[in-house]
């Protein structure tokens, strides 16, 4: 939590829970305060936190806080400059530990308690997805990769290779006819030679290769 980036109302009620009056500007205050969390880092501090607001009271500042929190988160610019980080960071550590010492004796309190930490919640939420925006997730690069992501892309077919094979044309097939086999007429031979043809994919008109 830095003091700095605290409000005026928010350092004292820092300083009021550690046992001690603030006096004097804000700049004092502030310095007031960052000796008291010194102190208490290096375990020099021999003030013990307490809280001395009515509840009452200690709600309606907790309530003004976490509305100009709401305010600021709505009004950062992504992406979030480190100083707006920081300044938020340290107001909702602020309003996380007042909200947490409500001295709340009723259901009723309680029940403000309640609210109070899960608008506080909602407030931390906002604010991390400002500063950490969503990424997509594994499923969502893998659509992209295949043109799912983007309506000009169509999918990646894989690709398909093709191979040509030469025929053997049929003066190459050793066949012959000469007449002299009288089982054989000319016309049985043409069958012969069509069937041939046909079963190994050669052309009626085959080009020259």
């Amino acid at each position: 939590m830095d003091v700095n980036c605290l409000k005026s109302t928010e350092v004292e009620y820092e300083i009021k829970i550690r046992g001690v009056t603030p006096s004097g500007e804000l700049d004092f205050k502030r310095k007031t305060l960052r000796g008291l969390l010194t102190q208490e880092r290096g375990n020099r501090s021999f003030f013990t936190i307490v809280n001395p607001f009515v509840f009452s009271e200690d709600e309606k500042d907790a309530r003004e806080s976490l509305a100009d929190l709401k305010q600021a988160i709505n009004e950062v610019v992504v992406p979030v400059a480190a100083s707006a980080r920081k300044r938020i960071c340290s107001r909702l550590t602020h309003l996380s530990g007042r909200i947490h010492r409500l001295n709340a004796e009723n259901v009723d309190q309680r029940g403000i308690v309640v609210a109070l930490t899960e608008e506080l919640l909602i407030l931390e939420a906002d604010f991390e997805e400002k500063v950490k925006p969503p990424t997509s997730t594994p499923h969502d690069q893998q659509a992209f990769q295949f043109g799912m992501g983007d309506p000009q892309l169509s999918p990646i077919s894989p690709r398909r290779f093709t191979t040509t094979v030469k025929p053997i044309l049929p003066y190459k097939w050793g066949l012959s006819f000469t007449g002299s086999n009288s089982q054989e007429s000319v016309i049985s031979f043409l069958e012969k030679v069509e069937s041939l043809r046909v079963s190994r994919g050669v052309s009626k008109h085959p080009k020259s290769l």
